[in-house]
């Protein structure tokens, strides 16, 4: 037996992406959110958003993953979108690798990226919710 067989790294194959992408014509906003977490709370997304003035209807772009899957964040075409906002989503699922503090707009090349508690969690810790707020209207409601 060739025990250098045994001797490299080996790295998991992500799954290929199988979640949901909405887009409309004049999407300004990327929310990225697990496919449960939404299904279970989409009236809180809506009310987040809607206090900073967007419609998920209307000028937000939602990509919606599936618990056990990942997605490239940089092979989305993003020609009008400044922002992302991930929720309950860690840098690694968007293929960042990079630490983030919750709640705080980071600035990339050509967006900001924030990334903030699952919706779950929003809903039921009212501490965290003042804190996603908070950073929202900083960016949002200046």
């Amino acid at each position: 037996m060739n025990k250098a067989f045994f001797d490299y790294d080996q790295y998991s194959i992500p799954k290929r992406f199988e979640g949901e992408i909405i887009r409309h014509d004049k999407d300004d906003l990327l929310v990225v959110v697990y496919a449960s977490d939404y299904d279970m709370h989409s009236e809180l997304l809506s009310k987040i958003l809607l206090a900073i003035k967007f419609d998920l209807q209307e000028n937000v772009c939602l990509i919606k993953l599936k618990e056990d899957e990942q997605f490239n964040l940089s092979r989305l075409s993003m020609e009008n979108i400044s922002e992302v906002i991930c929720i309950g989503i860690k840098p690694n699922v968007i293929s960042m690798n990079a630490s983030f503090a919750a709640n705080v707009f980071y600035q990339t090349e050509s967006f900001s990226i924030m990334l903030t508690h699952s919706l779950e969690r929003l809903s039921q810790d009212n501490k965290r919710k003042k804190a996603l707020w908070n950073a929202l209207q900083i960016k949002f409601l200046k």
